[in-house]
């Protein structure tokens, strides 16, 4: 299912939303006190994460090799590539998932 801009499932803002947010953004600080955001850390990794979009293996109808499938109403794209990125990048030996909503799907 294709979601429009601004639709809550939708990671891409509608324009009133980005009209809204540039009206509001100069009462946002660009930085909080007594914490360092490490802005230029989270670009560089940024960087460093963009070579995996390449050989991603999903695709719009799934496969038998993801059962994933980008399409779908509980783990949508830019939710799927980033994970993929974070787990390709690092390359952890175990991951554990925390919450599930198969429990509540009855899966």
């Amino acid at each position: 299912m294709e979601y429009q801009p601004g639709h809550y499932h939708s990671p891409i803002p509608s324009a009133a939303e980005v009209e809204a947010f540039e009206r509001e953004a100069p009462r946002f600080p660009g930085v909080v006190e007594g914490m360092d955001l490490r802005l230029d850390a989270h670009l560089e990794l940024l960087d460093q994460l963009a070579p995996y979009d390449e050989d991603q293996p999903f695709t719009d109808d799934g496969n038998a090799r993801t059962r994933y499938r980008f399409p779908n109403d509980f783990f949508p794209f830019a939710d799927a590539l980033t994970l993929y990125r974070l787990v390709r990048h690092p390359r952890p030996r175990r991951m554990i998932e925390v919450g599930s909503a198969r429990k509540l799907l009855g899966w």
